[in-house]
């Protein structure tokens, strides 16, 4: 007797981190699936060894969660800590020079405020923090454009930055590295759930199918009909062509499906015609409709063949008429 080949050529685990690596390599999470090699490889750089990468496939992506981490916090102490805005003298000169033109102003106020102190980096321009001689009120402005203004979270992260590369402030690195690791596991738990949740996922892993019902053709003669979970656990396997059907967006479907449903077809019976139909036309193997809440029920529902099921069948089926609803 031969022995039935499996759905998968690799375990549902493999497949599960391979799904989590394509989602992080899209565009709109991070569009790059090794992104937690690149993070630890940024992180683990010696000091002085290169600047921080902040394009649209580096640190950019982190910085809607890096100045989320710092809502709400002293942002005065944020640059002191991390930033190290307390500087000795030999800052103090370079911030001089880097301050540029702003430097004139910014000395007058520092006589007016003789415990103030200030920094200027290239990534931020000068950046004043004004303090009581008690210490206990202290206020945080840059200079822009020849404006003074408040301090806000995207200027302390710019300032951070401009520290990754000193030695003497690990606390730095360590603060963007522990954020940017705090959003890649939010990522991976967003995708972990997604697949957890699909009916169906392709042989290597990187696409699946989020339903309401699956519906399993056996031949041309049985449906049946079944919740989406009992496929959760023993998924569906997504080989060959998916058809996505939309039909609120086609006035032929929606007229269609209208008529069919007054004649009292049901759901099913209309499904499958349109199975039989796309198959001829691009020999489908399966079959997704997105249906509105005007035609029928709004549930979507993935058609397939018992071939790409997993055997036996789960539990839970229910072997529908395709053609009228009794009446």
């Amino acid at each position: 007797m031969t022995e039935k080949k499996p759905l998968f050529d690799k375990p549902i685990d493999e497949l599960r981190k391979a799904f989590v690596r394509a989602r992080f390599g899209q565009k709109n999470v991070f569009g790059r699936e090794d992104i937690e090699v690149w993070l630890s490889s940024q992180y683990h750089s010696e000091p002085g060894e290169s600047v921080p990468d902040r394009s649209e496939t580096g640190f950019g992506v982190f910085m809607l969660e890096l100045v989320s981490s710092l809502k709400g916090a002293d942002l005065v102490e944020g640059l002191s800590v991390y930033a190290g805005i307390w500087l000795d003298d030999i800052w103090r000169a370079r911030s001089r020079e880097a301050a540029g033109e702003d430097m004139f102003f910014i000395q007058g106020i520092l006589l007016a405020q003789p415990y103030s102190t200030f920094c200027a980096f290239e990534e931020t321009g000068p950046i004043i923090i004004l303090q009581s001689e008690s210490q206990d009120k202290r206020l945080a402005f840059y200079f822009k454009d020849n404006t003074m203004s408040p301090v806000d979270e995207e200027v302390v992260i710019d300032a951070i930055f401009a520290k990754w590369r000193n030695k003497n402030f690990e606390k730095a690195k360590d603060f963007v590295y522990e954020a940017c690791k705090k959003m890649i596991e939010q990522e991976r738990k967003k995708a972990e759930d997604d697949f957890d949740r699909a009916v169906a996922v392709n042989a290597d892993g990187t696409k699946i199918v989020h339903a309401d019902e699956v519906l399993v053709i056996n031949g041309h003669s049985q449906l049946l009909v079944f919740p989406a979970e009992v496929f959760r656990q023993n998924k569906i396997s997504r080989a060959g062509m998916l058809y996505e059907h939309y039909p609120e967006y086609s006035s032929a479907d929606w007229n269609e499906a209208k008529t069919c449903a007054r004649e009292g077809y049901n759901v099913y019976g209309w499904l499958y015609k349109h199975w039989l139909k796309r198959r001829a036309d691009f020999n489908i193997s399966h079959f997704i409709a997105y249906l509105h809440p005007d035609l029928f029920d709004g549930k979507t529902r993935f058609i397939t063949q018992l071939e790409f099921c997993p055997r036996p069948l789960p539990e839970g089926g229910v072997e529908v008429p395709i053609i009228r609803i009794d009446k």
